[in-house]
């Protein structure tokens, strides 16, 4: 199966390519690098050619902002995969896409985020991702373009093999702060928030690890309808479950 990974760059891109990549069942290829090519305004034209040079049969959409202005997430996020499905309509065998969500999409009311749990994003990101899954829900309905959809929960950790793993600069995530401040590495861990239901006041985080996030993806299934992926539950971080239920 040929894949096209689009932000493989980034930190799930990168552990979603080693998976295929050693994986003799798939021919990865990977889309452009940000600073080659901005997708987010490129031409159809553009789009068109990224894909046909590829003969792609999935594409797993890893790109996208997440921080910046309102204006420039929604725009970018939502444009990027607007030129996505307009020019993989145009493919004589259309990919399938594979898009990576995110839980903000279930805003912070969420307290237990179920398949069912209706969405109600708090943050331009948020609502970015789920504008994209609205496009792609039609993009089936009307053009049969087949989508997945993976909610991640706080995708955290490392490739067991030491290969990859999270490097951010400024560091920002929680757990890779921890652990510098248990090495001594800096002087204290902020923990915001107290006065959440809890034993201590702080709040409950559920983590999925980055390697179990991606293990059980649809590459080769889950197509008969579109469907959408929690890769985490309040109390409790499990593997992806799969569902047939729409956005």
């Amino acid at each position: 199966m040929r894949v096209l990974i689009l932000g493989a760059s980034g930190f799930l891109g990168r552990h979603i390519h080693a998976l295929l990549h050693g994986n003799e069942r798939f021919e990865v290829k990977v889309g452009p690098r940000s600073r080659d090519l901005d997708l987010t305004h490129a031409s159809h034209t553009v789009w068109h050619k990224v894909l046909q040079d590829a003969g792609a049969q999935v594409v797993v959409n890893c790109a996208g902002l997440t921080h910046g202005s309102s204006e420039d997430l929604l725009l970018a996020n939502v444009s990027l995969v607007d030129h996505l499905v307009r020019a993989a309509q145009d493919q004589r065998s259309p990919p399938r896409i594979v898009h990576l969500g995110s839980a903000a999409e279930y805003g912070p009311e969420a307290q237990v985020a179920a398949e069912t749990t209706p969405a109600c994003p708090a943050s331009p990101y948020g609502e970015s991702k789920l504008m994209i899954e609205r496009a792609l829900f039609w993009a089936d309905q009307l053009h049969g373009l087949r989508s997945a959809c993976l909610r991640y929960f706080n995708a955290a950790g490392a490739d067991p093999n030491g290969v990859l793993g999270e490097d951010h600069d400024p560091e920002t995530h929680l757990i890779p702060l921890a652990i510098d401040a248990a090495l001594g590495r800096s002087d204290a861990i902020t923990v915001f928030g107290t006065d959440y239901p809890t034993a201590d006041g702080t709040c409950v985080r559920d983590y999925v690890h980055v390697t179990s996030g991606t293990l059980s993806p649809p590459w080769s299934g889950y197509w008969d309808a579109p469907c959408r992926c929690a890769s985490g539950t309040a109390g409790q971080a499990t593997r992806p479950r799969w569902s047939p239920h729409l956005p």
